[in-house]
């Protein structure tokens, strides 16, 4: 059995951006991260969750089906709205290979090195 970070397909990786359709409190963020994590593991998918002012930013890589899986499933999910995705990658390595979800309030681009 492979080990659910190292794919037998190509690494893929999506990043969005959705407006979250209420306010959520700091406690609805955690139940959410948490509930990602577990699913993520699973999964083989890492990435990141920012989230400021209102605004998700989402950073998902691994396989690429479990990858589009989750971002079609995101997209259903009535905490958000307006999903636009930014950008749909093939990548060789992962940015967030040690976090089946990071969370973070900061902007994107302190977390993204290439």
């Amino acid at each position: 059995m492979n080990h659910p970070l190292v794919p037998e397909s190509p690494l893929f990786q999506v990043i969005y951006e959705s407006q979250a359709s209420r306010p959520f409190s700091e406690a609805e963020v955690e139940a959410l991260l948490s509930a990602s994590r577990t699913s993520n593991s699973r999964k083989g998918i890492t990435g990141i969750l920012l989230f400021r002012h209102g605004m998700f930013t989402q950073v998902l890589e691994g396989d690429e089906s479990a990858v589009r899986a989750l971002l079609e499933k995101i997209q259903r999910d009535p905490r958000h709205q307006n999903l636009s995705v930014r950008l749909e990658q093939t990548i060789e390595n992962r940015s967030f290979p040690n976090w089946s979800m990071a969370y973070s309030r900061r902007d994107l681009s302190e977390f993204m090195h290439r």
